[in-house]
């Protein structure tokens, strides 16, 4: 939540918003200094709908961008609702194919629209795995929802 963001020297604390099933919800979270390369010198909340950590410079440009998403299974603090992936799709393709696959997303535009539909709290995320077993490389993606 904007304006939330302590920064000591060994730990980043701030407040999420979260919903579940309609109604929304408040945790305090802290993550791990070192998480963060040193040049990540000040944090902000992103702009709405505020899914990410903002990390500047000591100059006060942007270095990077952190989707707090990706860090909901170490806030304890969280619901384990939140925490909770749904898997809506497995895909299977050479490595060469996955970026073609998302190119041309008939499947994803399907699950996208029926989440935005039935949950629209929801967020989809794809997520692409590379296996390798036996000399031989794959790719995957996997499709999934986080929320209620």
């Amino acid at each position: 939540m904007p304006g939330s963001i302590q920064i000591g020297d060994t730990s980043i604390r701030l407040q999420v918003e979260y919903k579940l099933g309609g109604s929304t919800h408040y945790a305090s979270v802290e993550l791990e200094r070192s998480l963060f390369p040193p040049e990540e010198h000040s944090f902000e909340s992103s702009s709405y709908p505020h899914r990410e950590l903002v990390s500047r410079n000591q100059h006060g440009e942007v270095v990077a961008s952190t989707l707090l998403a990706n860090f909901a299974h170490l806030f304890p603090s969280l619901d384990q609702r939140a925490k909770d992936l749904e898997v809506m799709y497995i895909g299977k393709g050479l490595r060469h194919s996955t970026q073609d696959r998302l190119e041309n997303p008939k499947t994803l535009q399907r699950i996208l629209a029926q989440v935005n539909s039935n949950s629209p709290d929801d967020e989809v995320f794809a997520l692409v795995y590379a296996f390798e077993y036996a000399g031989r490389r794959e790719a995957g993606v996997v499709t999934a929802s986080i929320g209620t």
